[in-house]
């Protein structure tokens, strides 16, 4: 159970507090690898003011290269929903992790949009610190 609570520049922020179910998991394949899946379910609000139900999918895979790297491969359909309400969103994307230490990772990832509802590409690079 999730909740994308509305926060942050108004340009950027949903409306209201959007609560999701999502269902996760995970099996170790050999060779070091780790097949993820997750499917689930989200409210979002409509412009007009009422509320709509989508579903979202991600599926992924990861490699432990050695200690401190891993790789991932994933495909993710943050949104699919009728066009009435923007349609699907799917892109695949490939990456890399990095352990520092034991409790902090960077990570980086190239994700290419498969529709034209979702952006062409996009890059991020991510830091992780546990403490």
């Amino acid at each position: 159970v999730d909740a994308t609570l509305p926060t942050g520049s108004r340009l950027l922020r949903g409306e209201g507090v959007r609560p999701s179910l999502r269902v996760v998991g995970s099996w170790d394949l050999p060779g070091d690898m780790q097949l993820s899946v997750m499917p689930g379910l989200a409210v979002e609000h409509e412009d007009e003011g009422g509320r709509y139900t989508h579903g979202l999918f991600g599926i992924g895979l990861e490699k432990r290269f050695d200690a401190r790297l891993r790789g991932v491969a994933e495909l993710a359909l943050p949104q699919i929903a009728s066009s009435r309400h923007g349609g699907t969103q799917a892109s695949a994307g490939i990456g890399l992790g990095w352990l520092l230490t034991h409790d902090c990772e960077i990570d980086t990832m190239f994700s290419r949009g498969l529709n034209h509802n979702t952006p062409y590409a996009s890059f991020t690079v991510g830091l992780s610190i546990r403490r």
